[in-house]
């Protein structure tokens, strides 16, 4: 569904929402998370919430090394594993720079501007996760075999 932030900030109030997971992908795939409290989330749709970009496999930018998530209000999922009081919901950021410039290694932002090119020349993009693995037949010392 795509909320605004006012719908969003509206919903966290009325379904007594305590923690807020700010959720954002290195280069290698990897999902991080950073969590904050409900009343921090206004800003964080404001002015983003910092972090250490140096702290982030693939991040290592030599000139930056803050960056700012922000939560993108469209991406909201109430979490499962706490459907009580004090629930916890979770976003999808983008990745920007101090100056509010998308970060070049954001991955939501790289597949975004893939997405755009790919319609701009007659394309429909359909994206989405493939789960994937693989079974091996293991030995005695439980190694796995052809």
């Amino acid at each position: 569904m795509n909320y605004t932030e006012s719908e969003v900030l509206e919903f966290v109030k009325e379904n007594d929402i305590r923690f807020i997971w700010l959720n954002f992908c290195d280069l290698f795939g990897t999902q991080k998370r950073i969590s904050i409290m409900a009343d921090e989330l206004e800003s964080a749709f404001e002015s983003g919430i910092s972090f250490d970009a140096h702290a982030v496999r693939g991040f290592k930018d030599d000139a930056q090394s803050d960056l700012f998530i922000y939560p993108d209000p469209s991406t909201l999922m109430v979490m499962p594993r706490r459907p009580g009081p004090g629930r916890v919901i979770r976003f999808y950021c983008d990745i920007k720079k101090p100056d509010g410039s998308h970060y070049a290694h954001d991955t939501r932002h790289i597949l975004k501007q893939v997405v755009s090119r790919c319609e701009s020349m007659g394309y429909v993009c359909k994206v989405g996760p493939e789960c994937e693995f693989y079974l091996f037949k293991t030995n005695e010392d439980g190694d796995p075999t052809d």
